[in-house]
């Protein structure tokens, strides 16, 4: 696991005091993504308990989807960008299209298909495909 937590300098194109990871796409690691995530958003006096919540929420959602749509490697951005805080999860799995846009929550009987749509519902969501790169970003307001 690669964590990266610069809040005096980032590295090239990254903000100040952004959270950079690089796990694999294993379910064991979502582990080390929610202790990562956890410690960076408990050192951040701008998140309130609901920000934190919110934002641990969509980063699993969304690094879980890049381990069932088959990536090997994922990378996530967390920053603060005034009143807002982006998180960007990026996975070198195959192109895939969500069944709907904006995301629909499936059936009550379905047991797959909720990420997207939770995530949706938490703030706003952009989903940049290309071959072998999904970008996801979610933009969650400071409240």
């Amino acid at each position: 696991m690669m964590v990266e937590h610069r809040p005096g300098g980032p590295g090239p194109g990254e903000p100040v005091g952004a959270l950079s990871l690089r796990l694999p796409a294993r379910p064991g690691a979502l582990r080390d993504l929610r202790r990562a995530v956890s410690s960076w958003l408990a050192e951040a006096s701008w998140a309130s308990a609901a920000v934190r919540a919110d934002s641990l929420l969509a980063v699993t959602e969304l690094f879980t989807n890049a381990i069932e749509a088959g990536a090997s490697e994922v990378t996530t951005m967390m920053w603060r960008s005034g009143s807002v805080v982006r998180v960007v999860v990026t996975d070198d799995g195959p192109e895939w299209a969500p069944a709907a846009t904006p995301p629909s929550i499936p059936e009550a009987t379905s047991l797959r298909g909720r990420g997207l749509a939770l995530t949706s519902r938490l703030g706003h969501l952009v989903v940049d495909r290309a071959q072998h790169r999904t970008r996801v970003t979610v933009t969650l307001e400071l409240v």
